[in-house]
């Protein structure tokens, strides 16, 4: 009963507050202690070329010798090169063939329907001369053959275009 009969300590205005601080302080320090010794680290210790790293390598290796191959960047051109003189190869069997604008109609069918031979599409509305008369059957010269206010090509895009 001694014990309810002591007056009760107050906590200290503020304590726990102090505690906070004081945490953070000491992380601060470490953070800082930290990140010097890794820069002292990096600045006397790492190595800075690859000649150091062969030399600093275990079992007494005195070279390194990596397999080489071509860089992305060379793969890509080699690739986008040949791409390109396959396409230079295709048109020009085409125009061999009668085909001036590489659409698939020869230049005597597109004399016959009007359109022009050196533009895959004559009407200009994104669908090719050969897509619009072979296989959609709009008007290679209008580039709205329905009349409805949108392209061939949206109508296409949209599968709005009647056979």
């Amino acid at each position: 009963m001694d014990s309810l009969n002591q007056p009760q300590s107050s906590p200290t205005p503020g304590g726990s507050r102090n505690t906070i601080r004081i945490s953070f302080i000491y992380f601060g320090v470490i953070l800082l202690v930290s990140l010097l010794g890794f820069g002292v680290y990096a600045m006397f210790f790492s190595p800075t070329s690859e000649q150091d790293v062969v030399q600093q390598s275990p079992r007494g290796v005195t070279s390194i010798s990596l397999p080489s191959g071509p860089s992305e960047d060379a793969v890509i051109a080699e690739q986008t090169a040949q791409a390109d003189a396959a396409i230079v190869e295709i048109n020009e069997s085409w125009k061999e063939k009668g085909d001036a604008d590489v659409d698939g109609l020869s230049d005597d069918r597109e004399i016959e329907l009007g359109t022009d031979v050196n533009n895959f599409d004559s009407d200009g509305d994104g669908v090719s001369d050969y897509t619009e008369v072979e296989i959609k059957g709009t008007d290679p010269l209008l580039a709205d053959t329905d009349g409805d206010g949108v392209s061939d090509w949206n109508d296409e895009v949209n599968d709005l275009v009647s056979q």
